[in-house]
């Protein structure tokens, strides 16, 4: 009633305080819908801006007034600009990424008919009660009791703004956020939702950092926000930002381990992709300080706990870790500081078992149970029928294996070969002693300390010099010296170079065999 006396005694509509609100923006503010309907019928400017570039939507957007939000899009002359930007460049629907949603929603019904693994939809739902919960707690100075023009549960709001004709979805603030990287940012599950269902052309669009609504929500831990962008935005799982770094990256440098095993686990994120810095995911988890969340131990613990040196078990890093190389991260990329990612790792015990977890990957990897045999990995021509034992690998053909004493996959020392009816192939080079000079057995029965301790160290510099020749031989034959290079970077000597299309190791085609000279 005042505000009507206050009109028709020509009070200015547009009248502005030392912040640039008018009328409008106070009634806004003060959560007064029908005041509102009243100075718009006065045809009080609804486009409006203060002083932060503020409209009036910006205001019940940000404050979740729902009926209040009704009356300015239900007005059409002139109709709301519901893309007006404050001066941080933010719309309205920038701003509804803060809205509160409580309670579960249709999204995650549809994660599990995509085939979302159990354990990450328990976690996910767990997560969302415990913060249903958190919500719906008072918060500090406020009264539980709320208007009935407030938005309790922010989804009527938010299906309110999209469905407004003409928004523009692509605007982005001066930090390059559009609305989807916002949602993201800010882990509003809802919100992304429904931006996937409107605009899926948004869910791999970069900021000018390169950085997609995937990275953000896996760099700040919006575990529900990134289970939507991959099952019903079909983000890019290995889409890079300016610095080369994948989804994958960001979640394990931050230590969110529920995203590592989503990404990998559910989507096959490639765990052996190098960012700038020359690094894997596996370098970034080993050399981290700071703990990983402890989410990996609930859901990857009866898999590889029981396996792991004991002071290990509760250390969630360590059993990320372990889930990376057991899904084929790479142990033998070093980084641009030289650097191997079990460098990192300074208890042997520990590398001894990530070495074993690496070397069962690769076994399993290269023996899918299928009756076709590949081609051999030496002529490329004949069957890989020659089973290898210990290793149990079938990579070469009968004529090819014949100089073999190491198994060119795993590196394993060859101690029987078998033909596919199971005879056994008869070779001098098979289980051949690598060490051929002994010293003499003493024929005492009781030798002295000072000779055991030479005969440890003769034997030690023995392998010490083993190895330097293995390292300097064929790893085909292991007979002859490495004399021919590949474009690719391996080598082998002339003799098994001579018949190979593809290298041995890599198998990628041979257009050129270089020679070396010593």
């Amino acid at each position: 009633d005042i505000v009507r006396i206050l009109l028709s005694h020509g009070a200015n509509l547009e009248q502005r305080d030392a912040d640039g609100d008018t009328a409008l923006h106070y009634a806004c503010f003060g959560n007064q819908p029908d005041c509102i309907s009243l100075l718009l019928s006065k045809s009080a400017d609804i486009n409006s801006i203060n002083s932060t570039g503020c409209s009036s939507l910006h205001i019940v957007i940000n404050k979740q007034l729902l009926e209040c939000t009704k009356r300015l899009l239900s007005n059409q002359q002139p109709a709301i600009d519901v893309n007006l930007q404050d001066i941080y460049g933010d719309t309205a629907l920038h701003d509804i990424a803060n809205t509160r949603v409580f309670g579960h929603f249709a999204g995650l019904d549809e994660l599990s008919s995509c085939g979302t693994h159990s354990s990450i939809l328990n976690l996910i739902k767990q997560l969302e009660e415990t913060r249903h919960q958190t919500n719906l707690l008072p918060s500090e100075g406020t009264s539980p009791d709320r208007s009935n023009n407030e938005c309790v549960d922010g989804r009527e709001l938010i299906d309110l703004l999209l469905s407004v004709p003409n928004i523009n979805f692509n605007l982005k603030n001066k930090r390059g956020f559009n609305v989807l990287h916002h949602a993201a940012l800010k882990g509003n599950a809802y919100v992304t939702y429904r931006l996937i269902e409107l605009c899926r052309q948004l869910v791999d669009s970069k900021k000018d950092d390169g950085f997609s609504s995937l990275h953000l929500a896996c760099l700040n831990g919006h575990l529900l926000v990134t289970c939507l962008l991959l099952r019903c935005g079909h983000a890019t799982v290995e889409i890079c930002n300016s610095r080369k770094q994948t989804p994958l990256h960001l979640a394990v440098a931050q230590g969110h381990s529920s995203i590592v095993i989503l990404l990998v686990r559910d989507h096959r994120a490639s765990t052996k992709v190098l960012d700038e810095d020359g690094d894997t995911p596996l370098h970034l988890i080993l050399s981290k300080t700071q703990q990983s969340d402890d989410s990996c131990l609930t859901l990857l613990g009866s898999d590889l706990i029981p396996q792991m040196p004991v002071d290990y078990r509760q250390i969630p890093n360590i059993v990320l870790a372990a889930f990376l190389i057991k899904c084929d991260a790479p142990l033998l990329v070093k980084n641009r500081q030289n650097k191997l990612p079990l460098d990192y790792v300074s208890d042997q015990k520990l590398k001894e078992y990530f070495i074993l977890l690496n070397r069962s990957a690769i076994i399993k990897q290269v023996m899918p149970n299928t009756s076709a045999l590949s081609p051999c990995i030496i002529c490329d021509e004949c069957p890989a029928d020659i089973l290898f034992e210990p290793c149990k690998h079938k990579i070469s053909c009968k004529e090819c294996c014949v100089k073999m004493k190491r198994c060119v996959l795993c590196q394993l020392n060859i101690d029987a070969k078998y033909t596919h009816d199971g005879q056994l192939i008869s070779s001098p080079l098979v289980g051949a002693t690598r060490h051929t000079h002994r010293l003499p057995s003493t024929t005492t029965g009781n030798i002295n300390s000072d000779g055991e301790i030479i005969n440890k160290v003769v034997r030690d510099l023995e392998t010490k010099v083993q190895e330097l020749e293995d390292g300097q031989s064929c790893s085909i034959c292991m007979e002859r010296a490495r004399n021919v290079a590949f474009l690719c970077g391996h080598t082998a000597c002339s003799n098994c170079a001579h018949p190979l299309k593809t290298c041995h190791i890599c198998r990628k085609p041979i257009t050129k065999k270089i020679n070396l000279y010593s």
